[in-house]
């Protein structure tokens, strides 16, 4: 039943063809649906401007549902920090050609997918899709989207290189799903001895991975020399020179300066077989300084003293 009531103080005239209401409609599916008027005359009363009842005549019709259309969704609820997100919204039903217009965490877009190319954590939020046919007919739907940080590991590495002196341990940041190393260890950290390259897969929970690599740089430098810590250059032949004594045939580089007490080079020698005899040097302690490089091509230095007796 539909009820016109006037509430003014006084008759309203009205031009012919007035529109008295609009009505919406919903039928229980589409197509075209029977519209049946029944007006009763004790609460309907039209009159004319002399005040005669004028007479409604109600017409049959028929009034033509349109289908709401709908959306079928293919949404990305997850996707890995730097990955691709990709949504897709594909409308159906509906009348004509329908509008889609996406509402995103950075503004709105237009048409059958949404897509992020290189997803950064900022990129996470909800995504709203709106879709109207030629009818202005409407259909919503969203989606919540979360991005999952890449893992992080935390090597100790200058250049992408870590020394160490005989021993290691390479630790990844705990805490992930997954380890998995170059030598096939699975924990969160590795050790070893053997200098190289070293890398891990982590991953979370997700299947968010992150590769790393590390070289591992045996810095340890083993002292191959013999050194006296006196000497007495009498000319006795006995202990007269001052010289270190290689202990095996791996210095590749030598050098040997040595100071007296004030900081005075008294000697320089870049041949291991030359020493300092201590000519005209007086008795007393002098600094010696050494800097070599094995086969291998690491370079050290080694520092210590001697005393000079006479």
């Amino acid at each position: 039943m539909i009820k016109l009531k006037w509430t003014g103080t006084g008759p309203v005239t009205l031009p012919d063809n007035t529109v008295m209401l609009d009505l919406v409609m919903q039928a229980k599916s589409t197509g075209l649906s029977t519209v049946d008027w029944v007006m009763a005359s004790s609460e309907t009363n039209f009159v004319n401007q002399y005040g005669v009842a004028v007479q409604v005549i109600p017409e049959t019709g028929n009034v033509e549902v349109a289908p709401t259309p709908e959306i079928v969704g293919f949404y990305q609820e997850t996707v890995c920090e730097f990955g691709t997100l990709s949504q897709m919204a594909i409308p159906t039903g509906g009348t004509g050609t329908s509008t889609i217009t996406w509402e995103t965490p950075h503004g709105t877009a237009i048409g059958p997918e949404y897509r992020v190319d290189t997803a950064r954590l900022g990129d996470a939020g909800l995504y709203r899709i709106k879709v109207v046919d030629q009818m202005n007919c409407v259909a919503t739907d969203s989606v919540e989207v979360t991005v999952i940080p890449l893992p992080l590991n935390n090597f100790p590495a200058i250049n992408d290189t870590i020394p160490f002196e005989q021993q290691f341990t390479l630790e990844a940041t705990p805490g992930y799903f997954s380890y998995q190393w170059s030598n096939g260890d699975t924990a969160y950290f590795i050790t070893g001895s053997e200098e190289g390259n070293y890398s891990v897969i982590i991953k979370t929970e997700e299947g968010c991975t992150t590769i790393d690599s590390a070289y591992l740089k045996d810095v340890y430098m083993p002292f191959y020399f013999n050194v006296p810590n006196a000497f007495t250059p009498n000319g006795d032949d006995l202990n007269d020179v001052f010289r270190p004594v290689s202990t095996g045939d791996l210095i590749r580089q030598f050098s040997m300066i040595i100071y007296n007490r004030w900081g005075q080079k008294v000697f320089e020698t870049t041949d291991l077989s030359i020493g300092w005899d201590g000519e005209d040097a007086p008795a007393g302690s002098y600094v010696w300084v050494i800097h070599w490089s094995d086969r291998l091509g690491k370079v050290a230095k080694m520092r210590g003293s001697v005393t000079l007796l006479r």
